[in-house]
């Protein structure tokens, strides 16, 4: 499983836990849409306050033992 966890030090959101995904063995000529559950509120609330915040940190964990990478994030979206 991996994980991810977003920052925004102008909010005070700090690693909340937004799940855990699968990454299969994944094709490195392809680009693979990822998606995870959903964000606490906190988080949610803090990406779409005015003004938006201007320094968001991702931090993506993967286990070592069964993921393989690098891993290449590219347009990264919050959605509700």
């Amino acid at each position: 499983m991996n994980r991810l966890s977003p920052t925004i030090p102008s909010a005070g959101v700090n690693h909340p836990w937004i799940g855990n995904v699968a990454l299969p063995p994944l094709d490195r000529r392809k680009f693979v849409r990822v998606q995870f559950a959903q964000l606490p509120t906190a988080t949610r609330n803090a990406l779409s306050a005015t003004p938006r915040p201007t320094n968001v940190k991702l931090q993506i964990n993967v286990d070592a033992t069964t993921s393989s990478g690098p891993y290449y994030p590219d347009i990264v979206r919050f959605e509700n």
